[in-house]
């Protein structure tokens, strides 16, 4: 699952382990949302720790 700014630039992927639960919740219908509180950047790979939201109307 793709980590996208909110202009739609890429940042990273998540871990098939940690986006599991994610992709169920966007398939039903949810509005997820993250807030970067970390990102390191290096040639081979990004390490991201992410806040994330689920919107309920």
């Amino acid at each position: 699952m793709e980590v996208l700014t909110s202009d739609n630039k890429f940042v990273g992927e998540l871990d098939d382990a940690y986006n599991e639960i994610i992709a169920r919740l966007m398939d039903a219908g949810k509005k997820i949302t993250a807030k970067v509180r970390y990102l390191l950047r290096t040639e081979e790979y990004n390490v991201m720790s992410l806040d994330v939201f689920l919107k309920e109307f």
